[in-house]
């Protein structure tokens, strides 16, 4: 009887505590660089996605100030600059006509560049009707008006822990109104 167990005990297909645990430390080297690999690169993704949405939120934000300067009233394009303590606002103002003539105002509200729409009434006074956050974390907005030259610069942070920050500045020259000839 105990020739036959020791028989049954060497033919026995299962493995030792040993074998279990050196094939745990050999699929532990091998999955565990791979897994940091792909954790890495999951990390890095989300960091690069979040940097192209706030770069395509501040392009964006600034075609639609260009665009609305260039559709409006060029006699309307105000700059407005506030010092208080070392520190400068700008505002910019301007008046598109049509059918009802909006006026925008674009100004910064701690770290959101603000773009203020207001339409005019049939009294002739401007009525609010929605401020709208344009871009956010923005750092630096600049108005400068130089005789018929207004340059926009909009500073925007992109990257907080690395410091990185993006410029955009954009410069729209002011046309004088030609006389219309009548034939």
């Amino acid at each position: 009887m105990m020739k036959r167990a020791r028989k049954y005990l060497s033919v026995s297909l299962g493995y030792t505590l040993v074998e279990l645990l050196l094939a745990i430390a050999i699929a532990g080297l091998i999955t565990g660089p791979a897994l940091m690999f792909f954790i890495s690169n999951y990390t890095t993704y989300f960091k690069e996605t979040n940097k192209m949405d706030v770069q395509q939120v501040a392009r964006a934000g600034m075609d639609i100030i260009v665009t609305n300067m260039r559709k409006a009233k060029q006699s309307s394009i105000q700059v407005y600059k506030n010092t208080i303590n070392s520190d400068t606002a700008y505002k910019l103002e301007l008046v598109i006509e049509g059918p009802t003539n909006k006026r925008y105002t674009y100004y910064l509200d701690g770290t959101n560049l603000l773009q203020k729409e207001e339409e005019q009434q049939p009294s002739g006074n401007w009525g609010e009707k929605a401020s709208n956050q344009l871009m956010y974390n923005v750092t630096e907005f600049k108005a400068v008006k130089n005789a018929s030259l207004i340059t926009v610069t909009v500073k925007v942070k992109i990257d907080g822990i690395n410091g990185y920050e993006m410029e955009l500045k954009n410069s729209h020259k002011i046309r004088k109104a030609k006389n219309k000839i009548l034939n």
